[in-house]
C-alpha cells in the first residue's frame, strides 16, 4: 500500500543575498547562527568561511538553505 506524502509549501525567501556561488569548488550552507557559510569541497576537515552574515534568527520547525538564486530560504521540516 502506497503512503501519501503531505503536500509541502513552497520555499519562502527570508534574506536576499544574491550570492554568486562556485558549486564546483565550494559547498554552501546556512549555519546555526543563520549565516551563509562555505567550505572547500573534497578537503578533509576544511575550514569554514562566513560569506554573508544575515542577522536572522532560526525558528523551530523550519529548514534553512541557500536556494538556486543565492538567497537564504526556508521551508517547513
Amino acid at each position: 500500500m502506497a503512503t501519501k506524502k503531505k503536500p509541502t509549501a513552497p520555499a519562502e525567501k527570508v534574506f536576499r543575498a544574491g550570492l554568486h556561488r562556485d558549486p564546483v569548488a565550494y559547498l554552501y550552507y546556512v549555519d546555526k547562527q543563520c549565516n551563509v557559510v562555505r567550505m572547500a569541497r573534497g578537503v578533509a576537515r576544511a575550514k569554514t568561511e562566513v560569506v554573508v552574515a544575515t542577522g536572522l534568527k532560526r525558528e523551530k520547525g523550519w529548514d534553512y538553505f541557500v536556494d538556486d538564486d543565492g538567497d537564504v530560504a526556508r521551508e517547513p521540516e
